[in-house]
């Protein structure tokens, strides 16, 4: 582990090719690929790896179906292709998960256009999925998920998409950007911009959130992948006048699968204002997302309301109408921020693009916008072929050309956790061979084989055999998990550890806070941390479970026209 002091050095030793700001899967992806390429990098984050939207997702890289029914197939096919990229660079955080469709009545398009559909979306695809997509009638339907509303079903279709480790995805970014040469740092802030007497931006001034260093960073390009923070890091260089985002309020919420049993992933659609949601199982949980709304909140503190409650609750409620959620079955919520690219016209949150675009305003600094994070790797490659361009007009100190820079090679190289995993049944195999050799239950095995990859052999061989006690019984995390993640995986608070190393936090919040303590106590030893520091950790995190607890204040939707609940559960 490096320490800070070390890395803020580093920061201020020598100029770099590109300074990247904002450690989001944007960010990280550019790092990634812009150090691959030979770069010499340097990539700052405010706080930890995807602490924003880049963990708060769907946590879904999908191929893009609601593309189809604005004949987006450039962006459907675009989408597909790199869904199969990311399954095989990443299949320990990327995989193949079965969806249902159920089509009622009353939806704007019938099963067989449905049906066509899908066999234009597996077509642009190139067929490249576990299996072709199925229709079924009503009465299979019904017998595929039981406890979906039967009135109005005309039948229902299967398809496979892939659902993602969103954080996790972020943060192999940044440790493989790491591993190619880049100085990569959580908790670096940017407190201004530092440009020449031409307005030439020629840097940044980062402060370490964790201490009290400030370094001036060089870099002969900066590059903006912020997010949601786009419009203030540019109000820094002191020449933006228009808001360049609109930003959306998307929030999940996780529910015990036991109240909301599934045997597929749901694709749903609004009954009110017909936008698309999910259901996904995640192990004994299942969560449901996401909305979609216009918010100015500060993306610093964002969490899920009684709007966002009451919207979710209507359509599972109307969908699955015997199951009866109310606000007292959510185990936990997440909300996050879409960075959207401001349309010039009026139009519905959910209509506004997905897709992104790069300014270059002032000089010597490049700002993303928009996208999706199924397209991330993409995006990353338009990014620093942009930023390759310019570099290659602006020769390095003491050369007489600019440098010769690589093209993208990103699409074939493994993330760290995957090296020599092709696929599931690698990962079911490596599994099987952590139960025997370190006599390991098999949920545990499976679960570090499918977080660390083939990373978990090297946690499991610096741990002792008490560390492999469950930390939050019954899930499947370990106390070795925590030494790993602050030894290798950049973890700085208690928070990243429960939020992000691991998803605890969305999992049992209230377990996170019976064994924070003891976390602090283990996190502190490795980080030096006071009884200050320890208490303020705490605080923090209990927190971030009120956050995700707060939606249990709201009010519980009734779909219209059902009965009043005759237990009292909620109220139309």
């Amino acid at each position: 582990m490096t320490a800070r002091a070390d890395l803020f050095e580093q920061l201020a030793d020598g100029e770099f090719d590109l300074l990247i700001i904002g450690g989001g899967i944007n960010g990280c992806g550019a790092a990634r690929d812009a150090a691959q390429r030979g770069l010499k990098v340097a990539l700052v984050e405010q706080r930890d790896w995807a602490s924003g939207t880049s963990s708060r997702s769907a946590k879904l890289v999908h191929g893009g179906l609601r593309y189809l029914a604005t004949f987006q197939l450039g962006l459907v096919r675009e989408s597909t292709a790199e869904r199969a990229v990311q399954t095989r660079v990443a299949p320990h955080l990327v995989k193949p998960i079965l969806f249902l469709m159920p089509v009622y009545a009353q939806h704007k398009h019938s099963l067989w256009f449905m049906n066509l559909g899908l066999w234009v979306y597996d077509a642009l695809a190139l067929f490249r999925i576990p299996k072709i997509h199925r229709k079924y009638r009503r009465r299979k339907a019904l017998t595929l998920q039981p406890n979906l509303r039967a009135e109005g079903l005309r039948g229902a279709l299967t398809f496979y998409d892939t659902a993602a480790n969103d954080a996790r995805l972020t943060l192999e970014n940044a440790l493989d950007a790491q591993q190619l040469g880049a100085v990569t740092v959580n908790y670096a802030r940017v407190t201004g911009l530092v440009s020449n007497a031409d307005g030439h931006i020629t840097g940044a001034r980062v402060t370490d959130a964790l201490g009290d260093q400030t370094v001036n960073v060089r870099a002969r390009l900066t590059l903006n992948t912020t997010g949601p923070w786009t419009d203030r890091l540019l109000a820094l260089t002191g020449v933006h006048t228009r808001p360049t985002l609109r930003n959306t309020k998307g929030a999940h919420l996780v529910i015990d699968a036991g109240r909301l049993p599934v045997h597929h992933a749901v694709a749903m659609i609004h009954p009110e204002d017909q936008r698309p949601l999910f259901i996904i199982p995640w192990g004994p949980h299942v969560y449901v997302g996401t909305t979609d709304f216009d918010t100015e909140e500060d993306p610093d503190h964002i969490h899920a309301d009684t709007r966002d409650l009451n919207s979710l609750l209507e359509a599972l409620n109307h969908y699955f109408p015997e199951a009866r959620i109310t606000p007292k079955d959510i185990v936990s919520s997440w909300c996050g921020i879409r960075p959207l690219v401001a349309p010039d016209a009026q139009i519905s949150a959910s209509a506004v693009s997905r897709e992104h675009v790069i300014h270059e305003e002032p000089r010597g600094l490049l700002t993303m916008v928009g996208g999706k994070l199924t397209t991330y790797r993409l995006m990353a490659r338009e990014l620093v072929d942009q930023a390759a361009r310019i570099l290659a007009t602006k020769p390095r100190p003491g050369h007489a050309d600019g440098p010769k820079i690589a093209s993208c090679q990103t699409r074939d190289r493994s993330l760290p956790g995957a090296v020599g995993i092709r696929d599931q049944t690698d990962l079911d195999d490596l599994a099987a061979r952590l139960t025997d050799r370190d006599n390991l239950p098999p949920v545990v095995a499976t679960h570090l084989a499918n977080t660390y990859g083939c990373r978990a052999e090297e946690l499991l061989r610096s741990a002792a055999p008490e560390d492999l006690q469950l930390l939050c019984p019954p899930l499947p995390y370990v106390w070795a998990e925590i030494d790993y993640n602050v030894r290798t995986e950049h973890a700085r608070t208690l928070v990243d550890f429960f939020a992000r190393r691991t998803q605890l936090l969305l999992r049992d919040p209230e377990g996170c806070l019976k064994v924070a303590s003891l976390t602090a106590e283990r996190m502190g030893d490795l980080l030096g941390w006071d009884d200050e520091t320890r208490q303020a950790q705490e605080s923090a995190l209990g927190r971030e479970v009120r956050d995700t607890l707060r939606c249990r204040e709201g009010s519980v939707a009734i779909t219209k026209g059902s009965e009043e609940d005759p237990q009292g559960h909620g109220s139309p």
